[in-house]
């Protein structure tokens, strides 16, 4: 028999990649969400979201080739089906407008203790 519960799709994108294996580890155990690729850069998040039109698009604010800001100001316009997630170290209000002006639907912080998955998953449901 199929499963019948729906899974988001979802890219992360960090340029550390202890980060990214800890993310996709993190992320791809939960049982409503798939990760379907990886990025280092704007530029890769840029291109594999493209291919793989994900639900979720989980960027950090600071990487190589213009940023989180970058990716998300693309990702956003090219994928408005997207949501894009900014997820940061930096807890300055600078960086989170700007990555809301950018495009982001929210942004969370590393180490919030915020359980990242059911905030991803949060966002995916329609109010």
């Amino acid at each position: 028999m199929l499963d019948a519960t729906p899974r988001y799709r979802v890219v992360i994108a960090d340029d550390h990649p202890a980060m990214r294996l800890a993310l996709a580890e993190l992320l791809g155990g939960h049982p409503l969400l798939q990760i379907v690729a990886v990025a280092a850069d704007a530029d890769e998040a840029i291109t594999c979201c493209t291919s793989h039109r994900p639900d979720i698009a989980l960027l950090d604010a600071a990487m190589p080739r213009g940023g989180g800001a970058r990716a998300a100001s693309v990702i956003s316009a090219e994928l408005p089906a997207t949501r894009v997630v900014c997820l940061t170290a930096y807890t300055d209000e600078r960086t989170r407008l700007e990555m809301l002006r950018s495009g982001a639907s929210a942004v969370l912080h590393k180490g919030s203790g915020e359980d990242i998955a059911e905030r991803l998953v949060e966002l995916c449901i329609p109010a």
